[in-house]
């Protein structure tokens, strides 16, 4: 059985040791920023919470590209989870890959 939360720009889907991120379809996410999706990552990542003890999968397959928003948002969640070092992107379409090569972000996710 998943569950499904809301946290920042992501829907979250627990599915067993994995929590899988999509990005919602809208591209405007109010006020937030990139640094709040790395504080509500980390309150969700702690003892008790949801996310404690998963591993963060970020499935990009519903992205054809990314927004400057959504590349902060990204990093934000390589940020707050960088410690455990369990997360990981699938899902990544050629364009996306590109644009990793290019401005070497690349360095900083697992595929």
């Amino acid at each position: 059985m998943s569950e499904t939360y809301e946290i920042a720009e992501f829907y979250v889907t627990v599915e067993g040791d994995c929590a899988v991120c999509r990005f919602g379809e809208q591209e405007d996410f109010g006020d937030g920023t990139p640094q709040d999706a790395e504080g509500c990552f980390r309150a969700e990542l702690a003892d008790g919470r949801p996310l404690q003890g998963k591993r963060i999968v970020l499935d990009l397959s519903n992205k054809v590209g990314l927004s400057s928003r959504q590349v902060g948002a990204l990093l934000a969640v390589h940020r707050a989870t960088e410690s455990q070092d369990k997360m990981k992107i699938e899902g990544v379409r050629p364009n996306v890959r590109s644009l990793f090569d290019l401005t070497k972000l690349d360095r900083f996710f697992a595929y």
